[in-house]
């Protein structure tokens, strides 16, 4: 027979006294989640990127669990297949950081805040964008660094679902001592711990074998600026 539960919403009506715990367990139930919110805010000016139309604040404030770290952005270039341009990428290196004298080997070796904002310019699959990066991967590491960091990228794969839509974002962010952070459409994943994986991902665009050398170059074209 149903019977009245009376909780703070009321009485209200259950089959059962099993029925009004569950809900109330449910009503009171903190999210379980391991995600960690990325809080990225533009500071000052914004610069034209090279594809029409996007635009990229020159500085932002990533904050982590260690306080707000101040970024400057190094350049912007524009990813293309075939034809097609895909994404326009720009590159943020921590204020007060030493890019000399290779501001490409910096931005994967360095012990600095790093934070790369690549924004879609067409409607992107999540398969689509999931081997665009492992290929990256595969160009950029040697086989034994693939070996190493295979569950780290199996991680970062995960986090690539439901697609990109045009005029979203993903952000990857590494903040040192904590690892690589990283949002896509603004959705926060949780943290890759390790400095070496997060370097390992800046190898994709800044590698000695990148996955465009033209894109490289013109993400670098405000380094002399920095």
């Amino acid at each position: 027979m149903a019977e009245r539960f009376p909780g703070i919403l009321g009485q209200v009506r259950y089959g059962s006294r099993l029925g009004a715990l569950l809900l109330l367990a449910m009503l009171f139930a903190a999210p379980l989640s391991s995600a960690q919110t990325l809080n990225i805010s533009e500071v000052g000016e914004r610069f034209s990127g090279l594809a029409d139309d996007t635009f990229f604040p020159r500085e932002v404030q990533v904050s982590g669990k260690n306080g707000t770290i101040r970024l400057k952005a190094l350049g912007s270039g524009t990813r293309k297949q075939l034809m097609f341009k895909v994404y326009e990428s720009a590159p943020y290196a921590q204020v007060g950081a030493s890019l000399s004298p290779d501001p490409a080997r910096a931005m994967y070796e360095g012990s600095f805040a790093k934070l790369m904002i690549l924004r879609f310019l067409r409607d992107t699959d999540s398969a689509k964008v999931r081997d665009a990066i492992n290929k990256g991967f595969e160009r950029a590491l040697s086989d034994s660094e693939l070996k190493d960091m295979k569950s780290e990228r199996d991680q970062l794969m995960s986090f690539f679902s439901g697609g990109i839509k045009a005029g979203q974002s993903i952000e990857l962010a590494y903040i040192p001592g904590e690892g690589l952070h990283s949002r896509m459409s603004g959705r926060a994943n949780p943290v890759i711990r390790g400095d070496a994986f997060a370097n390992a991902v800046m190898k994709i665009w800044f590698g000695s074998r990148p996955v465009d050398e033209g894109l490289k170059r013109d993400m670098l074209r405000l380094a002399k600026e920095f």
